[in-house]
């Protein structure tokens, strides 16, 4: 599955497709103009959402919504060639797959990375919307980890090239 971008949209790369990165974050980057890739384990739900495309979001309170969130596909996290493909040139990325899987989506954004880094050494930001503590820290420590550490050009395109985010969901997302 390629990134087809006749419609000119921005490419953005969502780790998660669970409650937090299709019931909030998919939300804005539609609303900003973007194409989004999920990059998940759930394969039921990225079979899915590669049928159809696009999901409803439903927003409850005091004036309930729906919303249509178009321009979506998703990946399984297992496929790493795909997966660098969409980080090298992807616009953005984002990830909101809960503390235990960060050290697994780090090791998988480092290949993609890595693809970048060669392809065209673009500046990337990472939003990482993951509860923990001095997160950009921790995420930064963990794609280090994956770089061996002779390869000093790469380590400087990681240290000084890809923006790590740390940010705060506020937005209650119910379980389904």
């Amino acid at each position: 599955m390629s990134f087809n971008n006749k419609n000119k949209l921005k490419l953005a790369v969502q780790f998660g497709a669970g409650n937090i990165g299709r019931g909030f974050i998919a939300e804005l980057f539609f609303k900003s103009g973007y194409k989004i890739f999920f990059i998940d384990i759930n394969d039921d739900l990225i079979k899915n959402i590669n049928e159809k495309g696009r999901y409803t979001l439903k927003i409850v309170g005091k004036t309930p919504k729906k919303m249509l969130i178009k321009e979506v596909s998703a990946v399984n996290l297992k496929d790493t060639n795909e997966i660098s493909n969409l980080i090298s040139r992807a616009d953005i990325i984002c990830t909101a797959v809960g503390v235990k899987a960060i050290e697994n989506v780090a090791s998988t954004l480092a290949i993609g990375l890595k693809e970048r880094y060669i392809r065209n050494s673009k500046p990337i930001n990472i939003i990482i919307c993951e509860n923990i503590l001095d997160s950009a820290k921790v995420f930064r420590d963990y794609l280090l980890q994956q770089v061996d550490v002779n390869d000093i050009q790469f380590r400087d395109f990681i240290v000084h090239k890809v923006g790590l985010v740390e940010s705060v969901v506020s937005r209650m997302v119910p379980i389904v």
